[in-house]
């Protein structure tokens, strides 16, 4: 039987891009391999039908012996996936050959592929006047996942569902914006960035420029920001210190300028979290130009006042394959392609919209789902492939609380060698089953593997160069899990230059499945051998190391010298941007706060909460010497937490959770 282990291309650490119209071209670290990418989401359209998914529902009921608008919904799709035909993705691929034509460090024959992104963090900013974000949106979301779609609902007052209900009529937009953020893969030198942002001159220089709302907040397009802080940067309110660049070997001149551009992008983008804030409802409204690395959304500066404001200090590490942070906030002008087809008005006495929602997933084949209402609506049986999506549907009943919904969906993934996943459940409207989300990711597992060569004499891991072209790995998995009537097995090449994924089912049940890895290959001319061994499967990512004296798997269940400097450094970065220092509140740092713990490299506390920003997730431990705040290696460790308990925390060198273990009562 065959598994999946997956190539996952990089962006090559020179970061050459190039654009093309609506798309943006990135040379990748592979010979030949030219990654793409939108440089905004659009709305999705539906396999089967064409049609947009969005919709708007108004809520009517009789008052005053007359009907009213009371309120209602909204929901709709984004893609960050190419929506085209074979015959439309070779038009696309010939006007980036044209593109590339000529283009120095562009390859002669490229291979187009697409950029290789992973979850991230998004939100629906809407006016309070308008209405507020469902529950379901933040447990919807995979934004960022390759191709991945993301699925936003609102529940609409009465002065926001006619807004919403007009604007689509008419081809405007309603006022509201998506704020988005994912991460993308990129080879990166070892070095690191200090970062100094004195609080009085900001928040002087913003006063100046920003706009003031009617509700006394600051705030501008954050295409105008990112021009801001650029100037702030330059008369030195905002201080960097590089590190590790100067160690570049000769010749690359224009790979350090590449890389210090990049690593001062992505210290903006960190201090763009920690000062500003989501701002939809602006008077006067208007937004931003789209287009930049911040996209045009609006956005208000945390700041009211002169005595807030505070000096912030932060630190960014990256080294090897790093995943580093993107934007591409927008507003609702995607609406501008709907009509009045897309708007639907129900009595609420008699009528309400039941919405079935699938968030898409590349591993999902198909998910087909049987619908069945106590009353006032036949049985459907809506189907939706990899992107997932949402349907609505009217049901009649004079007691809509009372209405039950019965679902039951057959989630096919696209793996042979993977069981289908049967998720199925009923009960009241009352009790939430009026919206029903079904997030087939949630069975899903993944660890990325890198190869990485050892630099003694500088205690690192060496730079990928030319003469490591025909160094590989030829890489073994076996995975077996309780729900599993054989073993998965797979087996692929692995190089410097390409990482591979392996993805693997995850049982229903919550009976955990252990793997198992081995490899062997030619690295710097010699045959080199690893022998089986245990896979951390719970890890996002772990790592082959090469040395002179063998192969070393680095993961969280290695047995690692505390003197190996470079192990302990993979370890500790594992494949983010590692992020140390100032929030932007004028609190103390609470990243670096935290590694002390209450014990040696320990935390124990009550889990009270799970933070997500900019920069990562965090997990908030309560302790007798007061909240914590733990920075977790990667968004899909955060998934697990949704109930306060005790917990005892292993903490990493630089303080992030390594490990959680959770205490039962006794």
């Amino acid at each position: 039987m065959s598994g999946v282990l997956e190539e996952r291309y990089g962006v090559a650490m020179s970061g050459v891009a190039w654009d093309s119209g609506n798309f943006k071209l990135w040379g990748g670290q592979a010979a030949d391999v030219i990654l793409f990418s939108p440089k905004q989401p659009m709305l999705a359209r539906s396999a089967t039908t064409g049609r947009y998914e969005a919709a708007c529902t108004e809520f009517r009921a009789q008052k005053d012996n007359t009907y009213q608008i009371i309120g209602g919904a909204a929901s709709f799709t984004a893609t960050s996936a190419i929506q085209a035909d074979d015959s439309q993705l070779a038009a696309l691929k010939d006007q980036w050959r044209q593109t590339l034509a000529g283009a120095q460090d562009a390859p002669q024959n490229p291979i187009f592929v697409p950029l290789n992104t992973r979850k991230g963090q998004t939100a629906l900013a809407i006016p309070a006047v308008s209405g507020t974000v469902s529950d379901l949106t933040a447990k919807a979301n995979d934004a960022g996942t390759p191709g991945g779609t993301v699925t936003y609902l609102a529940d609409l007052t009465a002065y926001g569902a006619q807004e919403w209900a007009d604007a689509i009529r008419n081809g405007r937009s309603p006022v509201a914006q998506v704020m988005l953020s994912y991460e993308y893969l990129r080879y990166m030198p070892q070095c690191s960035v200090e970062i100094l942002m004195h609080g009085d001159r900001v928040f002087q220089h913003f006063s100046g420029e920003l706009k003031a709302s009617y509700d006394g907040w600051l705030y501008g397009g954050s295409v105008d920001i990112q021009a801001q802080l650029e100037s702030l940067r330059a008369d030195s309110s905002i201080e960097m210190k590089f590190y590790g660049l100067d160690d570049l070997p000769g010749g690359m001149e224009k790979i350090k300028e590449s890389v210090t551009n990049t690593i001062i992008d992505q210290g903006l983008k960190a201090l763009l979290g920690m000062l500003f804030q989501p701002k939809p409802d602006v008077k006067p409204a208007v937004a931003g130009s789209s287009g930049g690395i911040f996209g045009g959304a609006n956005l208000a500066l945390k700041w009211q006042r002169a005595e807030q404001a505070a000096d912030i200090t932060t630190k960014l590490e990256f080294g090897g394959f790093t995943w580093l942070t993107e934007r591409a906030d927008v507003d609702l002008s995607i609406f501008a392609a709907l009509d009045d087809s897309y708007v639907t008005t129900v009595n609420t006495e008699l009528q309400f919209p039941s919405t079935i929602t699938v968030v898409g997933n590349p591993q999902v084949a198909s998910t087909a789902v049987a619908l069945d209402y106590s009353e006032g609506q036949a049985p459907q049986s809506p189907v939706f492939l990899a992107d997932g999506g949402s349907k609505s549907y009217v049901v009649t009943s004079a007691a809509p609380d009372n209405v039950t919904v019965h679902y039951d969906a057959k989630i096919n993934y696209a793996p042979g060698s993977w069981p289908i996943v049967d998720d199925a459940a009923s009960g009241t409207v009352k009790q939430g089953f009026g919206n029903i989300l079904i997030k087939p990711s949630q069975w899903v597992g993944s660890t990325t593997i890198y190869l990485y060569v050892k630099n003694a004499a500088a205690k690192g891991i060496q730079l990928i160069n030319p003469t490591m072209g025909n160094d590989y790995l030829v890489v073994n998995v076996t995975y077996t899990s309780p729900g599993l009537t054989q073993p998965i097995k797979a087996s692929t090449k692995l190089t410097m230059d390409t990482p591979v994924t392996f993805s693997y089912p995850i049982s229903p049940g919550g009976q955990p499945g252990t793997a198992t890895f081995s490899a062997f290959g030619i690295i710097g001319g010699k045959l080199v051998h690893a022998a089986e061994q245990p896979l951390g499967i719970n890890e996002s990512a772990v790592f082959v190391l090469v040395s002179d004296t063998g192969v070393q798997l680095i993961s969280d269940a290695a047995v690692l010298a505390e003197d190996d400097a470079t192990a302990q450094d993979l370890l500790r970065k594992k494949d983010n941007v590692v992020v140390t220092g100032g929030t932007g509140d004028g609190k103390q740092g609470e990243t670096t706060k935290a590694a002390a713990g209450n014990g040696a490299g320990h935390l124990k506390g009550t889990l009270v909460g799970v933070e997500y920003d900019d920069t990562g997730a965090w997990l908030l431990i309560d302790s007798p010497d007061g909240r914590h705040r733990l920075a977790l290696h990667s968004d899909r460790q955060a998934a697990r937490f949704t109930e306060r308990e005790a917990v005892d925390v292993a903490l990493d060198p630089a303080g992030a959770v390594a490990r959680v273990t959770v205490e039962l009562p006794a």
